[in-house]
């Protein structure tokens, strides 16, 4: 993860993600990849033989109410079925945990 806990970013070289701005945002908590649950964990990032055969998915996670628990959304290049059991194309952002609904 790139650090985001100075006024420039730090270990940019190799990182597969971006850090939480705690520079900026001096009362937000950093996240990491293990805080997530592992089948998402597990999704991050590229599969396959690029550039012709491969998928990309992201994932955005944050604390956006402050609550104790992780609002998790990600996005991929393939088609993939949720944890609510709908189907999500390519490019539609796909709801793993979002309290806020609740």
């Amino acid at each position: 993860m790139e650090d985001r806990s100075g006024e420039k970013a730090s270990g940019t070289q190799g990182a597969q993600g971006v850090g939480v701005d705690t520079w900026k945002n001096k009362d937000v908590k950093p996240i990491t990849l293990a805080e997530l649950p592992v089948e998402v964990a597990q999704q991050v990032g590229v599969s396959g033989q690029c550039p012709d055969a491969c998928e990309i998915t992201l994932v955005c996670a944050g604390n956006i109410d402050r609550d104790s628990t992780l609002d998790i959304w990600s996005i991929s290049t393939q088609k993939r079925v949720g944890p609510d059991g709908q189907t999500y194309d390519p490019g539609e952002p796909m709801p793993h945990l979002d309290d806020i609904a609740r």
